[in-house]
């Protein structure tokens, strides 16, 4: 398995061990091994291993294509066409990405049916659920706040003694969570469960960014449904949301 290096630092710093070689990391993670029993993980097949390079990929060259579509309107006019020639040569690229993606997942009909089932959910598009199904394997196979954990969208408590701190999320997949945020405008809009969802939790005061946390929350915790028993969202059972105590 691979192990989290801040965990294994973390480890050795806690038995008082400061100093750093390869000699004393090895013997470090063999003790680390041999206490914390990580529970093995299988190497990841090739679709698992191609489909996440080209989701970065794309996500490089959109960064790109942003910044120039935000230099183009302040552009003057002597300076317009070089940046509208950089934004079509970086449409190109990102256009190869997006047909290589589709094909790499096509190819494997595992990988295909659990993009298709995550791509039947309202807000949630073919980019969306392949960042979904690659980047959390565990989507299905784990309990909803298993899976929101694993992302970063579960509140930590900070608590000690009378103190009641402020939660917050930190950690976990920041990719995933980034591509679920996006696709969350969408469905809070287009789906009247969410919106209702949403719409509640700001009446009772909540900023927009907790607000739609919790929906995300929500919505992973439909996802893993839906994968685990072979529903899709247009389902009854899906879509009204009741086996998650949503209301109808």
């Amino acid at each position: 398995m691979v192990a989290n290096p801040l965990a294994t630092r973390r480890f050795a710093q806690s038995l008082g061990r400061r100093a750093e070689t390869d000699r004393i990391a090895a013997a470090m993670l063999a003790e680390y091994g041999a206490r914390m029993r990580p529970t093995p993980r299988p190497l990841p097949d090739a679709t698992a291993r191609t489909v996440p390079a080209l989701v970065a990929r794309r996500r490089q060259l959109t960064k790109m294509l942003v910044e120039e579509q935000n230099r183009r309107h302040p552009a003057s006019p002597l300076r317009r066409p070089g940046v509208e020639a950089r934004i079509a040569w970086l449409e190109r690229p990102r256009a190869e990405v997006d047909r290589l993606l589709a094909s790499v997942v096509a190819s494997d009909p595992a990988w295909q049916a659990r993009v298709e089932v995550l791509d039947s959910a309202p807000g949630i598009g073919f980019l969306t659920a392949t960042i979904l199904a690659v980047g959390v394997p565990e989507l299905g196979r784990c309990t909803a706040k298993e899976v929101a954990a694993l992302v970063g969208v579960a509140p930590w408590a900070v608590e000690s003694g009378q103190h009641r701190g402020q939660r917050r999320i930190a950690g976990g997949r920041s990719a995933v969570r980034h591509g679920l945020y996006e696709a969350l405008t969408s469905t809070v809009r287009c789906d009247p469960t969410f919106g209702a969802h949403d719409a509640r939790l700001n009446a009772a005061g909540k900023p927009h960014k907790l607000a739609m946390v919790a929906c995300m929350r929500r919505l992973l915790g439909i996802l893993t449904v839906m994968l685990r028993d072979g529903l899709t969202w247009q389902q009854p059972r899906v879509g009204q949301g009741h086996f998650l105590g949503l209301p109808p």
